[in-house]
């Protein structure tokens, strides 16, 4: 009995020791993998931080942009984009500019169309200017430059919904043409018109007409942004809209309906990039009726739609960058910013 007993020990000896073994052997593995899994997370961070420094968590941050989840567009290499220039009246200075953007954008590969939209509501002739200016310019390739035209009467026949938010804009622009404030159903307008012409189109870049880049070469800082973000704006990112915001009262019900009001956010407009997605996607709430003072439409479409958002690079801008009419530059100064380096390859505005 004595033998059997100390046998029976000595095995239970064994299966615990056993045992122990097995939970030391669990226990490291356990240590390992979860080592591994922080350094390989740490090592992913890093690598994106290297890449987009710029690109925060979803927050609904002033500063920064916003990214959310959601891809933008086709890397494919024949991705073209388009440049958009908007405004109702040209002058020289402008037209000398946009005929540097000619020069910059023939030059790539796939090439760069430009657009001239011109609102007509309150000053006629202007495309005629444009094609004497260009007539006459015997190194300009033809077909370098398409101009589109409209007026408030086309704006409000293609969007009947919109005059229930015109009339709720600030006293002082519901005498003034359309497109001084809705600039979405602008762009839209446009679009409509150009889509025979946007096969392969996958951004397109709307830059206010006063807007000036002091350099040769807009298509290299157009062709910078490789992040697929659909829609880049201004460095101040989207901001809240609020009680302090002027125009948050000009929206239809339709708008109201659709974006929800802690997605309403606005941003300043001077130079932008927008995907095609999202040009789709206003135009899509565009046919519901829902329109917006345009500040607010970029910016709250992308958070509504998942879609992504961006800002313009700090060394892309210049000084004077801003709504305020009164700090604009004149072209002169704009080619004096042009032959200093640290002040070249900057976007100014406004510039008269």
């Amino acid at each position: 009995m004595v033998e059997a007993t100390t046998a029976q020990q000595g095995q239970l000896t064994t299966a615990m020791s056993m045992l122990l073994f097995l939970f030391i052997c669990i226990f490291l593995e356990i240590v390992y993998v979860r080592t591994t899994h922080t350094r390989s997370s740490v090592k992913i961070a890093v690598n994106i931080a290297d890449r987009e420094p710029n690109l925060p968590v979803e927050k609904y941050e002033f500063e920064q942009p916003i990214v959310s989840k959601a891809s933008a567009t086709s890397d494919s290499e024949e991705c073209r984009i388009v440049l958009l220039l908007r405004g109702h009246m040209v002058n020289e200075d402008m037209l000398r500019r946009i005929e540097q953007y000619i020069e910059s954008c023939k030059k790539r590969k796939p090439h760069v169309d430009i657009w001239l939209s011109l609102d007509t509501t309150s000053v006629s002739g202007q495309a005629a200017l444009v094609k004497t200016w260009f007539g006459s310019k015997t190194k300009v390739a033809s077909k370098s430059l398409y101009v589109h035209e409209y007026n408030s009467s086309d704006m409000a026949k293609a969007f009947p919904k919109l005059s229930t938010a015109s009339a709720k804009a600030f006293k002082k622009w519901r005498s003034m043409s359309l497109a001084l404030g809705f600039h979405s159903e602008a762009i839209e307008l446009w679009r409509r018109a150009a889509l025979p012409l946007l096969n392969g189109v996958c951004f397109v870049w709307v830059l206010e007409l006063d807007v000036g880049y002091a350099g040769g070469d807009i298509a290299e800082m157009m062709f910078d942004y490789n992040e697929n973000l659909d829609f880049i704006t201004h460095p101040t990112g989207c901001k809240q809209v609020n009680k302090r915001w002027l125009h948050r009262f000009a929206i239809s019900s339709a708008y109201d309906e659709i974006i929800p009001a802690d997605k309403r956010m606005f941003s300043f407009e001077m130079a932008q990039r927008f995907s095609i997605s999202l040009l789709e996607q206003i135009g899509k709430n565009l046919e519901l009726g829902a329109h917006a003072w345009s500040e607010q439409v970029g910016c709250s479409t992308c958070l509504v739609a998942n879609l992504t958002i961006g800002t313009l690079h700090s060394k892309h801008i210049g000084n004077p960058f801003t709504f305020k009419h009164g700090r604009a530059i004149s072209n002169k100064v704009l080619d004096e910013k042009a032959a200093k380096s640290s002040t070249i390859n900057r976007l100014y505005h406004p510039v008269k």
